[in-house]
């Protein structure tokens, strides 16, 4: 006999969901799913933008061709909206199409009704990338779409977290060979860090913006500060032409590529047992000389471009991955901050 029957309430949850190092640490990616059965893709997990989009099936420039595109016909849990959507990036890279929603699938977390682009083009930077599309998780006043509700902000309003954090451990090529990097929705592991976390509180929440006190050398203060994002988007730590200039100074046999605007160091800087450091809300962050080595020339494999690059003179600085991989990352939502551990 049926007796009475309580609904149990949707218990929060995690996910963490595997991440792949692409080409020496230069960018990450990791899978999700769209629609209904599941479409899988590669997305690249960027705190420096805020859009989901992946490419649509009626895509047909060359830069698509290598991509998985979604099959919106495919999906029973689809719906299209009435208008399109256009992204450019920093970097130039730009992409347009149409807009709809569908279940998203993040490990055991399924997120319903999530609006994301499908690109009918993608410009041909975008198509040299190994990952499909873009997975923002910035704030929704950096979107390119009007009334867009990000993914991670949708999972919150669905309450389906036990904790409003994103988290990051970046794989990198010294260690593991590049295995065992993650990203986790949902959970912070106390077992892939040492010490405690340092928060660093977001100033304007429309980037994961933070305050640079300072910057150090080995071990000497520039008397430098400005306003930087921390971006998992972006490979290298890009600065303004002096703040470039003046840890340049500090490298030995360092010089410029006037015409390319990039910075050549010796490759045995690598070998250095010394760091350049970050100071965030009061403590000093390093990242050691090895990190500073980008790739060779190809004319002359003793000398490296830098992994310090030069912005605009007037524009946030960007702590990519170059930073960001040394450090247990956390991405906290509810606290509007960024913390930062070592790494176990």
């Amino acid at each position: 006999m049926r007796g009475n029957i309580t609904t149990l309430a949707r218990a929060p949850a995690s996910s963490r969901l595997h991440l792949v190092d692409y080409q020496s640490d230069t960018e990450y990616y990791g899978l999700i799913s769209l629609g209904t059965p599941p479409q899988s893709f590669r997305v690249n997990f960027d705190t420096g933008s805020t859009d989901l989009w992946i490419p649509s099936s009626s895509c047909e420039v060359a830069s698509c061709m290598n991509h998985r595109a979604f099959f919106s016909d495919s999906s029973s849990t689809y719906k299209q909206h009435d208008h399109g959507f256009e992204i450019l990036y920093g970097d130039g890279a730009n992409a347009t199409g149409i807009l709809g929603s569908d279940t998203l699938t993040m490990g055991p977390i399924k997120v319903a009704n999530q609006m994301f682009g499908q690109a009918t083009f993608e410009s041909e930077h975008l198509g040299l990338n190994e990952y499909d599309g873009m997975f923002g998780l910035a704030f929704p006043a950096l979107s390119a779409v009007e009334g867009y509700i990000p993914p991670m902000h949708n999972v919150m309003a669905q309450q389906l977290l036990a904790q409003n954090v994103v988290t990051f451990c970046l794989p990198q090529r010294r260690y593991n060979d590049g295995t065992g990097g993650f990203i986790e929705f949902g959970r912070i592991d106390p077992t892939a860090y040492q010490g405690e976390l340092v928060y660093v509180p977001v100033t304007r929440p429309v980037f994961w913006e933070v305050d640079v006190e300072d910057v150090y050398v080995s071990g000497h203060s520039l008397g430098i500060a400005g306003a930087a994002m921390i971006d998992t988007g972006t490979t290298l730590l890009v600065v303004p032409p002096s703040v470039a200039d003046a840890i340049h100074a500090r490298f030995p046999m360092a010089w410029k590529d006037e015409e390319q605007a990039n910075w050549i160091v010796k490759c045995q800087l690598a070998d250095m047992d010394d760091s350049l450091e970050l100071q965030l809300a009061g403590h000093r962050f390093t990242v050691p000389f090895q990190d500073m080595i980008y790739v060779p020339l190809e004319d002359d494999p003793e000398y490296c471009y830098s992994a310090i690059t030069e912005g605009d003179a007037d524009s946030l600085w960007i702590l990519g991955d170059t930073f960001i991989k040394n450090y247990y990352t956390v991405f906290d939502y509810d606290r509007s901050a960024v913390g930062f551990a070592v790494l176990r």
